[in-house]
């Protein structure tokens, strides 16, 4: 098994909306035509929505239940695998808005706020 392979069976558990599924762990030997090797596994699970927040999405305990159940029936017995959410994966970004005098038409706070729609399209691209 690959990381697509997990990432698409982590896409396909039923009952769940995932909006992001990450594999890692997976590793080849660098220059060689050998196959992958299965180790350890950790899935990154985003769900697809989040009634609580829904703006950064945390997978609650049915949804990691559903895919570790779902996962673990398909794994290969040698394969430990590890689900997170992406909340162990913080990230973040600054930026920085400038124009010259001239173009300054548009106010500052309607800038501001197609900033802000443009982030969480940016953090969260499934929507």
């Amino acid at each position: 098994m690959n990381a697509v392979d997990f990432e698409t069976i982590t896409r396909r558990t039923p009952g769940v909306t995932s909006a992001a599924s990450m594999c890692s762990g997976i590793q080849s030997r660098a220059g060689s035509n050998e196959p992958e090797t299965a180790g350890p596994v950790t899935l990154m699970i985003v769900p697809k929505y989040d009634n609580v927040q829904p703006d950064a999405p945390l997978p609650d305990s049915n949804f990691l239940d559903a895919i570790c159940k779902y996962v673990d029936s398909r794994r290969l017995v040698t394969t430990e695998v590890f689900l997170r959410d992406p909340s162990t994966n913080r990230s973040g970004f600054r930026s920085v808005l400038t124009s010259p005098p001239t173009k300054r038409r548009r106010s500052s706070r309607s800038v501001k706020q197609e900033m802000l729609r443009f982030s969480r399209r940016f953090q969260r691209p499934s929507h």
